[in-house]
């Protein structure tokens, strides 16, 4: 995290990741994590977390290494976009809570994560040319949306008969109204963001998010069940949705007034 170490967290080590409501998401397969007496190791994680890392197509967590800058092409094999979607390997670094909450959302949210990260290569391989030198000075608004999304998405699933009322809560930036569809079950508010997890474990609250609202029938009564339905539902509309080409793409939710 931003300055901290794993050893600034309350104790156990794993105690933010299994009570904060922000990572409830991912807290089943965070909840194996309690067998560690310290911060797993990116082999560790990945031993762990494999049976949901080899959902078809599979990848694996591997160590990230620095690589020197060297003249002539772009090296496309070390992009982080083409280690995922072409290699299957997440490079990950060690002893970092912002890595570990993106190795959670793996494994909670793979099939999502699979098609953003498809996404992300197919507009890198739009930018830039096989020969090119340097990559892109500037993102395109598309990557600047997926990044915003992968960062900071929250996904809110809403029952058919209920998601016209909240697509205009979310436009009008009404999240009582959200929290009250939520409330009333008629609504699961689901993070999706890594990086809205590592604020929450910082005990920041005070953040915004993407916050993306999708229809779907009744909601599953259990939490995984609930998130497996919101990883189809959300890879189905990161392949789909046009939303993400807009000049404004996307309407931001806060962690405290949605999912706290």
């Amino acid at each position: 995290m931003h300055g901290r170490t794993p050893t600034d967290l309350r104790e156990p080590w794993h105690g933010a990741l299994l009570s904060s409501p922000v990572l409830a998401s991912v807290s089943p397969w965070a909840a194996r994590l309690a067998r560690f007496a310290r911060f797993p190791s990116v082999g560790e994680l990945d031993a762990t977390l494999h049976d949901r890392l080899s959902i078809e197509p599979g990848v694996a967590l591997e160590p990230q290494v620095k690589t020197r800058r060297r003249r002539g092409p772009v090296d496309r094999d070390a992009l982080y976009e083409v280690r995922i979607d072409v290699h299957r390997r997440v490079p990950t670094r060690e002893r970092s809570w912002h890595d570990l909450t993106n190795a959670l959302v793996w494994a909670a949210f793979p099939r999502s994560k699979r098609a953003l990260t498809a996404r992300q290569l197919a507009i890198l391989d739009a930018v830039l040319p096989r020969d090119a030198e340097r990559l892109p000075s500037a993102r395109t608004r598309e990557q600047d949306a997926l990044a915003m999304l992968d960062e900071g998405g929250i996904v809110v699933l809403v029952t058919g008969e209920h998601v016209e009322h909240a697509k205009h809560a979310h436009e009008r930036g009404d999240e009582d109204a959200l929290r009250r569809l939520r409330d009333a079950g008629h609504a699961a508010v689901l993070v999706f963001g890594h990086a809205m997890m590592e604020h929450a474990l910082e005990g920041s609250l005070d953040v915004r998010g993407y916050g993306v609202v999708l229809a779907t029938g009744a909601l599953p009564d259990g939490l995984e069940g609930r998130v497996a339905l919101a990883d189809r539902t959300l890879a189905d509309w990161i392949v789909c949705t046009d939303e993400l080409l807009r000049p404004s793409p996307w309407r931001g939710l806060s962690l405290r007034g949605v999912v706290a």
